[in-house]
């Protein structure tokens, strides 16, 4: 029965949003139609006569209907299917102001076949090196924003809205319950992004020569002008399509089946995204707004975009996949580099000073005490007295880093720590 054709069910259609969820209740509704052996235009007149009776056996009569089908589907369909079909025939009435009055006991409840587990950095890792770049985007994007996949492949390239330091914002409602979220992506996935927006700019057509049809065939997508409306995810197709949810999908198994992982799937980095965000203490109500779920009016005023990318910021290298070093810490980690070569270099002035072959000692505790002195600022007179060093040559005082330089030349050598940042050198 094409049930699409009634006027209750285009009516039932106009409030669900999501494709998908339309489609899915409608075949349930179908079904539903099926088992009762009327249509659905039928269902909803018999539906307000029932309600007008004194009986209370014919008022509840649609009840025992929708309690009937979801008992016929026990021999062939899972519980949480049976909890879809019971929801869906609801939805139908309650869309017609005919809403169906059950006990809270009576609701079907549906049991989850597969429960989704945070996926490991490893395991994340191991699945961008095989994807392409495309797919590595939306892994990466999903991660750092929170959001499904079908919110994901929805999206505009107008839809991100840049903040600066490589992070951008998202702020739209979801397909599928029309809440409106407020979500964010860092450096991890916008650097992709952008790479992938590139190539799609170039073009990655090529012309291959096909020697039994005796001519040249192009391969690959031509190149396309980016607007603000062009999704941000699209097919491989030559015209511009948007990604599709089972391609997506598809690619994904494959990929994992392929590296033997079993434990992978994309609606696992909503819950690791949500999980890390709760370690790093994020309120949440704020979480919710994040990820698009429902919040109540007072709970959403308190949720504002600035108070949001603020928190997200703080916990994001949480989030990253590849820790990233901070600049503050590559420069102290430079100037420990420096520090050590110019010790070493020093060390080996000493050493030949002290002319000590066998036992370097005394120069091993004349080298800490150098060091303890550099570090709290003091100058240091740390040379022995028997090292002779003649008062008469030339010497200046230079940094550390020219004094590493003078000293590879072979034609200066160390004397004595002048200050923390500076050296005493003399000429050989």
């Amino acid at each position: 029965m094409d049930i699409g054709k009634y006027k209750s069910v285009r009516f039932w259609h106009q409030n669900i949003p999501n494709r998908g969820t339309r489609s899915h209740w409608t075949t349930y509704l179908r079904k539903f139609c099926d088992f009762t052996g009327k249509t659905p235009d039928q269902l909803i007149e018999e539906r307000k006569i029932q309600l007008e009776s004194a009986d209370v056996v014919v008022r509840r009569h649609a009840e025992v209907a929708l309690k009937r089908f979801v008992e016929h589907l026990k021999e062939k369909y899972a519980p949480t299917s049976r909890k879809n079909a019971w929801t869906s025939v609801k939805s139908f009435y309650e869309a017609h102001e005919l809403d169906l009055k059950f006990k809270k006991r009576e609701t079907p409840r549906g049991k989850a076949l597969k429960h989704h587990t945070a996926p490991e950095n490893e395991t994340i890792r191991k699945l961008l090196e095989v994807l392409s770049i495309r797919d590595k985007a939306v892994i990466l994007l999903q991660k750092d924003s929170g959001l499904s996949i079908s919110d994901i492949l929805g999206l505009r390239v107008g839809d991100l809205k840049d903040m600066g330091q490589g992070f951008v914002m998202i702020q739209k409602h979801r397909r599928k319950t029309d809440e409106p979220f407020v979500t964010f992506a860092g450096s991890e996935s916008t650097k992709i992004i952008n790479l992938y927006l590139d190539l799609r700019r170039k073009g990655t057509q090529r012309k291959y020569h096909i020697r039994k049809l005796g001519r040249c065939k192009e391969v690959g997508i031509p190149p396309e002008k980016i607007t603000p409306e062009s999704p941000l995810f699209r097919s491989k197709t030559k015209r511009v399509k948007v990604l599709d949810y089972a391609t997506f999908h598809k690619i994904i198994r494959n990929a994992c089946l392929g590296l033997g992982i079993s434990d992978f799937t994309p609606h696992g980095l909503r819950v690791r995204f949500q999980t890390t965000l709760e370690s790093c203490g994020v309120n949440r109500n704020w979480i919710k707004r994040y990820m698009g779920h429902s919040l109540s009016e007072i709970e959403a005023a308190y949720s504002q975009p600035k108070h949001l990318f603020e928190a997200y910021k703080k916990a994001y290298p949480k989030l990253c996949v590849h820790q990233e070093i901070d600049s503050d810490e590559i420069k102290k980690l430079q100037d420990k580099v420096e520090e050590l070569e110019m010790y070493h270099h020093i060390f080996e002035g000493l050493k030949a000073q002290s002319k000590l072959v066998g036992n370097i000692g005394p120069v091993s505790q004349l080298m800490q005490q150098m060091v303890l002195k550099n570090r709290r600022g003091e100058e240091s007179s740390v040379l022995p007295v028997s090292t002779g060093i003649n008062r008469n040559c030339l010497q200046k005082i230079v940094t550390k880093t020219e004094a590493k330089e003078l000293i590879n030349s072979g034609t200066w050598k160390y004397v004595n720590a002048w200050s923390e940042k500076e050296v005493v050198l003399e000429r050989l």
